[in-house]
């Protein structure tokens, strides 16, 4: 459980989640106050002490609120209650105790992060600042400016003196992976442990480019989509340009209908994760095959094109850095757990109960 949580903050939710955060917001405008000058009283109060860190509530609102807009997004669809849903069956444990529980644990890791940085010698400076100042800019920007930054923090319950602390944090961070995950330290990998660990977990995986010629109507518009006959026809106009030997990416550029794929794009994907008319195609094809007769589903029609998985492809790399960060954090939560962290849990409490009740109001 510890591993799945560890540093999902810092690895994933910086400035992506800030889009996120922004995206959902309410169009009514906050009284214009400087952001600086927004929760200032969150700033008091000390939730967490560990070493010599201490965590306050304006920082513990502000992951408390980021997890709960991720977890928004998976769960809302199960109905309004569905804060007070069981996350494991027969558990008894809601998504409520699950947001409240990966918030500790991540506010303990970044603070035990910051421990182990400062114990390799990796502390704030100049050169932290800077890349702080720039991230602050993006994050300023990206809410339309100073107004709308500080309804960003109004409706997360932090302040802007968290929001410098996670991202200097962050940019701390990013500095203690490379440190450690070099060769002859805790952290390392070598890269033939992990292209050895990568081709067994994808060895059943299928890579594919493909066109489809929509008989779907637009979910948009609702006009109706393509007859059966008139996408077949199209459908087989682009294997014959195939067989002439025109590139793929040229047919998925003049011809598909598939919002989710372009020119230069792959799908990879494993067992059950596609129509299974698609999938038993790209199954039964060759690398470097592709069908020579339109596969039907209830999309249209697919051509499909079979490509090899190896270590060339950029899934290849997004894999290496998940298995570094997995080492890396295995070390982080290692020390993490020779620390003792000392909870207000009575402020925690309060805060929580808090959280809960605006982001159920703003809904």
């Amino acid at each position: 459980m510890k591993k799945i949580f560890a540093l999902l903050i810092a690895t994933v939710m910086c400035l992506s989640l800030f889009t996120a955060c922004k995206d959902k917001k309410k169009e009514e405008k906050v009284a214009a106050t400087a952001p600086e000058k927004v929760n200032v009283e969150y700033n008091k109060d000390v939730v967490l002490k560990v070493d010599d860190i201490e965590i306050t509530q304006a920082y513990y609102n502000f992951i408390y609120s980021i997890t709960y807009e991720q977890m928004a997004q998976y769960q809302q669809s199960f109905g309004e209650d569905w804060l007070n849903m069981e996350i494991e069956e027969g558990t008894g444990k809601t998504v409520a105790d699950y947001i409240e529980e990966t918030t500790k644990l991540q506010v303990e890791q970044l603070a035990a992060s910051t421990i182990l940085a400062g114990q390799y010698g990796i502390k704030s400076d100049k050169d932290v600042k800077k890349a702080v100042e720039e991230q602050k800019k993006m994050v300023v920007e990206n809410y339309g400016g100073e107004e709308g930054y500080a309804d960003f923090l109004k409706s997360s319950s932090t302040t802007d003196e968290a929001i410098d602390q996670y991202l200097e944090t962050y940019e701390i961070l990013n500095r203690l992976f490379e440190k450690i995950s070099q060769e002859g330290e805790k952290g390392y990998v070598a890269d033939a442990e992990i292209e050895k660990a990568f081709l067994e977990d994808y060895k059943d995986k299928l890579r594919v480019q493909h066109v489809l010629i929509s008989t779907m109507a637009d979910e948009q518009t609702g006009a109706p989509g393509k007859s059966d006959e008139e996408a077949l026809k199209l459908a087989k106009e682009v294997i014959a340009k195939l067989d002439k030997g025109e590139e793929m990416d040229t047919l998925i550029s003049d011809y598909n209908e598939d919002p989710g794929m372009s020119a230069g794009q792959y799908y990879t994907f494993g067992t059950g994760e596609m129509v299974e008319e698609f999938e038993k195609a790209s199954r039964e094809l060759k690398v470097g095959e592709y069908t020579k007769e339109p596969v039907k589903s209830d999309y249209g029609y697919h051509i499909i094109k079979k490509y090899a998985i190896d270590t060339t492809i950029p899934e290849f790399e997004d894999y290496k850095l998940m298995r570094k960060q997995e080492k890396t954090t295995e070390v982080i939560q290692e020390e993490s757990e020779k620390l003792t962290f000392k909870w207000n849990d009575k402020i925690v409490k309060e805060a929580v109960k808090k959280l809960k009740a605006e982001k159920q109001k703003a809904k």
